[in-house]
């Protein structure tokens, strides 16, 4: 009797993930990854919040979450802290914590350091397989029993119960499902992530030293973080709380991402082929009118290469998405065997550091719904399709309405999601400073009298 198996298409963050989560609940599970195992990988950095803690907990060793807590960045003060959304003239107009407990807690981490320990396992259990690009799935039938065979861009083929897609924004499975609910935003993003040095990270303004920055104004976006790692003769070892105000960042993991979004038709179509001198200076003039705090950044970061690239963000579904995609002439197309992890189908714009976190959250609640289906086959032999869309359909509507208002609050596929430097971007600041202030005294009131 073939065991109940599951693929993973992508090595991201939420991929391994939960292929953490389905080895410690004894399903069988690969993850199939596109680059080489010795590719040099970068990435930015993701906010570790709430969402991730939860999924951290749930699926790795105690080890591993102390080890991700140790790698968590810090700012001078001590604390860990969330963005503050400023205006052009560097005024604070919102405290994301306030915004939701979600936040609560929450601290950079660079996505490489964070991937290396979530493969931990996987590699070690030799289920991850590199250099297997994703480039179609079929649906086979064998004695009345559904499967899917995954095709690879070598070639190679390999079969699974349920096909999990975590293969980001530009999902080909997202594609192929029928969704294709991602689109092209007509902004440009111009992005860099450099190694940051005691040295450097002094030139810093000291805004940027003791929180993240977030700014929407001009019809830009602007944000910046630093991932300061503490190294251990700045950390009280038996309370693992930093010893004084001014941090004593680990040099060998430190890092600043920088990152401004502005719309594609105020950019030069030939940006990407000027000098990167050129395109510094036309970052700066961009932003010439701003508080000197955003162009201090630029220029402790103008020798630095900068990626250029324009970002996607996702459409809501509708909850029955999967009936209408459905084709007799196409049977793969909404297929309940094939679901949807993370970027592959709600990926958002980076304003909110909330498109990783709903990736891990998906984690928690895919994980038990595979087990379930795992029992299910070791018990009859074989899990059927329609088990297994019930399953996909208890996920779904968990999901969507989830991760989708988050999609929504970061402008969904809007070009300018809010802008802080007109009337309205003015008004609706005030009005939700004003909703939190209303709600945090009604929940202090209750409180007191014994409502909570």
């Amino acid at each position: 009797m073939e065991k109940f198996n599951v693929i993973i298409a992508g090595g991201g963050l939420a991929g391994p993930l939960l292929a953490n989560g389905l080895l410690e609940a004894g399903v069988q599970v690969d993850v199939y990854e596109k680059l080489k195992a010795n590719a040099k990988r970068d990435g930015y950095s993701i906010r570790v919040a709430q969402p991730c803690l939860t999924a951290f907990r749930k699926f790795l060793s105690e080890d591993q979450c102390a080890t991700i807590v140790s790698k968590l960045g810090s700012f001078e003060g001590g604390k860990e802290t969330t963005p503050i959304w400023y205006d052009h003239n560097m005024k604070p107009l919102i405290d994301m914590q306030r915004v939701t407990a979600q936040y609560d807690g929450s601290a950079p981490m660079d996505r490489v350091v964070l991937r290396d320990i979530l493969m931990e396992r996987p590699l070690s259990e030799g289920i991850v397989h590199f250099d297997k690009s994703f480039s179609r799935y079929e649906i086979i039938s064998k004695d009345s029993r559904e499967s899917v065979r995954v095709f690879f861009e070598d070639g190679t083929s390999a079969d699974c119960d349920v096909l999990i897609a975590a293969d980001g924004s530009h999902s080909k499975v997202n594609q192929q499902i029928g969704l294709d609910n991602i689109v092209q935003v007509p902004v440009i993003n111009f992005i860099t992530k450099v190694k940051l040095s005691r040295a450097k990270y002094d030139l810093l303004p000291a805004a940027a030293r003791r929180r993240p920055i977030i700014c929407f104004s001009h019809k830009m976006t602007y944000f910046c973080v630093a991932y300061t790692p503490k190294s251990k003769s700045g950390t009280d070892a038996s309370s693992g709380k930093s010893t004084n105000t001014k941090i004593d960042i680990d040099e060998t993991a430190a890092t600043f991402t920088f990152s401004l979004l502005m719309l594609k038709s105020e950019c030069p179509e030939d940006i990407k082929e000027w000098t990167l001198e050129k395109k510094w200076s036309f970052l700066s003039e961009a932003i010439s009118t701003w508080d000197n705090t955003f162009l201090q950044v630029i220029d402790v970061l103008k020798d630095v290469e900068l990626y250029i690239f324009e970002p996607r963000a996702s459409k809501r579904p509708a909850m029955d998405w999967r009936s209408s995609a459905k084709s007799a002439s196409v049977p793969t197309a909404g297929h309940p065997r094939v679901w949807l992890l993370g970027d592959a189908m709600h990926v958002m714009l980076p304003n909110r550091g909330m498109g990783g976190n709903q990736a891990m959250l998906d984690t928690t609640f895919i994980a038990p719904l595979l087990k379930r289906l795992n029992k299910s086959a070791e018990a009859r032999g074989h899990v059927s399709t329609a088990e297994v869309a019930a399953a996909c359909q208890e996920y779904e509507r968990e999901m969507i309405p989830r991760a989708f208002e988050w999609v929504e609050l970061s402008g969904g596929t809007k070009a300018v999601p809010f802008d802080t430097n007109t009337y309205i971007g003015q008004l609706t600041c005030l009005m939700f400073r004003l909703s939190l202030d209303v709600r945090d005294r009604w929940n202090a009131v209750c409180r007191a009298i014994g409502m909570q």
